[in-house]
């Protein structure tokens, strides 16, 4: 009988008073408009965090009878608060102390491996304390007679909370201004400089300001000078994937609606973005091993109806030129300007896997526009940054030039992550011997460098170009990879030529100042409904006087974007999880183990 209870309240408990708020966060999150879904997500909730609370209290009683070889009295709450320390126990270590970094620490700073440690450990006594106190607490309630009354009142109160979300949380997605063609009164090709976004995903302000420091950098220095730098500000937690949509479109998360990497579609509920450190993501990996969810890598077609920076100026007749564009650029756009190109993101990938017979020349528009770009035979096969930066270079010695030019690249962020003991060694007990070979991060930042000081050589005297990051970095020796970027370390902003202003330090900017800004220097109007400011500190006041800023009430909305239908095959989707899985965006605990190679960005 004891069993049985413990099993039942287990259930209960966990599923009502975790699942129950759990669901509610992720109804929020993910603006859940329908009472049906709503109400499948709670109940998917209530399984799967009251399967872990019930299976907690199930193992602390079958060990509690293995050690002490019976079972407590029949009158006895038996070792249902065991199963509930165990519950609490296991949810808020993990939660509290799991990627916690050296800069997210309270009242102390560690400054070492071991100031770390003796920190960490007490962090988990006192949570320890607080989780058996709780559990202890708990259990006692339960074991009352009002312990079925009020789980009864949680059954109600969820129910009617969950009834009710679709009004309560309903948020501003999908909805706000909007512009039809009438209302756009451009008649001419707009004026301005052509521009150049450079984005470095990960590129660390306190690492840069490091090299030059020793003499590492020595384009970026003479290029800062030239030009205004500072610290970018980022999105909270600095989630890679939110934070270039938002610098791509210039809205905030809630707007835009890309919370993560992924989605997992779970039956009956449909598709979710996990809110962070719930769980979620780590438990559904467990299912989508058995085949029971499955995780969609997110794309261009994940935002909906935003439109991105390139398809704007494509839109306005610039010839654009965009070199990956990060998850939002596959499948590939369309341009409708003659002299545009387009390189989606997984190219690389793609070429490799075309060469194994893993891909189809078919699939080739995804990825390339016009697909006479390139013959199947020549695509890139180089490591991102490697490929990127040759098709860059070539095309500017060859004297081409779009109006507007992007490229982005993810190898900063991917080696930063994997060898960050070689900046602070001190702070782990992996030294930087230990490490598995590859490029070390100097010698990564001497070739951005090389890069910078090639580019200025090729680009147009006029360009105006804008280098920025996602976001920095912080050390953590509580994570697999060794570097963490959840707290919002800022990232960096260098901008240069064209009409910007020469040895300014700029301050407090941000991610969503990316977009209004190269609006404005094409000549194309600002939006009232965006995030971000115009940086016109970082302009030259003559400039500022001749292009005045003129305004659209919104772009969303405007036009249908141009991009391909299709999907990726089965190999390159499940390259792109393997992708997050190896810069830890996939959970450790996933066990699916896809049977493809570790991302080739990341090999050297």
């Amino acid at each position: 009988m004891n069993v049985t209870r413990n099993v039942c309240v287990g259930l209960l408990y966990g599923g009502l008073f975790y699942g129950g708020v759990l669901s509610l966060a992720h109804l929020q999150l993910n603006q859940i408009q329908s009472i049906g879904q709503a109400l499948s997500v709670g109940f998917a909730f209530l399984i799967i965090y009251g399967a872990w609370c019930a299976a907690c209290s199930l193992g602390c009683v079958l060990l509690g009878r293995l050690w002490r070889r019976k079972s407590r009295k029949a009158g006895d709450p038996g070792l249902l608060p065991d199963g509930f320390v165990l519950f609490h126990l296991t949810f808020w270590l993990p939660y509290a102390l799991y990627g916690l970094t050296y800069d997210q620490t309270l009242l102390v700073r560690p400054q070492n491996i071991w100031q770390m440690s003796a920190y960490l450990a007490v962090c988990a006594v006192g949570l320890s304390v607080g989780c058996v106190l709780l559990g202890l607490l708990v259990a006692r309630v339960f074991a009352q007679r009002s312990g079925g009354k009020v789980m009864i009142a949680a059954v109600v109160v969820m129910l009617l909370l969950h009834l009710s979300a679709p009004w309560t949380f309903a948020g501003n997605h999908g909805s706000g201004a909007r512009t039809t063609l009438d209302d756009v009164e451009l008649s001419e090709r707009p004026e301005g400089p052509p521009v150049l976004l450079l984005g470095f995903d990960g590129l660390d302000p306190w690492l840069m300001d490091e090299l030059v420091e020793n003499g590492d950098l020595p384009n970026y220095e003479r290029l800062r000078r030239r030009g205004v730098s500072g610290a970018l500000e980022t999105t909270p937690d600095a989630n890679s994937a939110v934070t270039w949509a938002s610098a791509y479109s210039g809205l905030t998360p809630h707007v835009h609606g890309i919370h993560d990497f992924f989605k997992v579609r779970l039956p009956l509920v449909g598709e979710l973005y996990g809110v962070h450190r719930t769980f979620f993501n780590e438990i559904t990996g467990l299912a989508a091993s058995v085949g029971f969810a499955q995780r969609l890598p997110i794309d261009r077609r994940s935002l909906s109806d935003v439109p991105l920076l390139w398809e704007i100026t494509d839109f306005f007749g610039l010839e654009t030129g965009v070199i990956d564009g990060y998850l939002y650029s596959f499948p590939a756009m369309v341009p409708q300007t003659p002299g545009s190109f387009f390189l989606s993101y997984g190219l690389d990938s793609f070429a490799l896997a075309l060469e194994s017979e893993k891909a189809e020349v078919a699939e080739l528009p995804l990825f390339v526009q016009p697909i006479d770009l390139f013959a199947a035979d020549e695509l890139p096969t180089e490591p991102d940054f490697e490929w990127q930066t040759r098709v860059l270079l070539d095309r500017l010695a060859e004297g081409r030039q779009e109006r507007f030019l992007s490229l982005y690249t993810h190898q900063p962020d991917a080696i930063m992550h994997q060898r960050w003991p070689e900046l602070e060694p001190e702070k782990f007990f992996t030294s930087p011997e230990d490490l598995d070979e590859g490029q070390t991060i100097v010698d990564l930042h001497r070739e951005f460098d090389r890069f910078l000081g090639q580019l200025d050589e090729h680009l147009d005297p006029a360009t105006a170009v804008i280098l920025v990051s996602d976001h920095g970095h912080s050390a953590t020796p509580v994570h697999r990879l060794y570097s963490q970027h959840r707290h919002g370390p800022p990232g960096v902003v260098l901008m240069w030529g064209g009409p910007f202003r020469e040895g300014l330090t700029l301050e407090g900017a941000h991610v969503y100042d990316v977009f209004p800004t190269v609006l404005y220097l094409l000549g194309l109007p600002l939006p009232e409904d965006g995030a971000g400011r115009l940086l016109d500190e970082a302009i030259a006041s003559d400039f500022l006087d001749e292009y005045p800023v003129s305004g659209i009430a919104s772009y969303r909305g405007l036009w249908k974007p141009r991009i391909q239908d299709g999907e990726r095959g089965r190999e390159l989707n499940e390259l792109e999880i393997e992708k997050l899985r190896a810069m830890g965006y996939v959970a450790a605990l996933d066990p699916s183990g896809l049977d493809v190679p570790r991302s080739h960005w990341s090999r050297r």
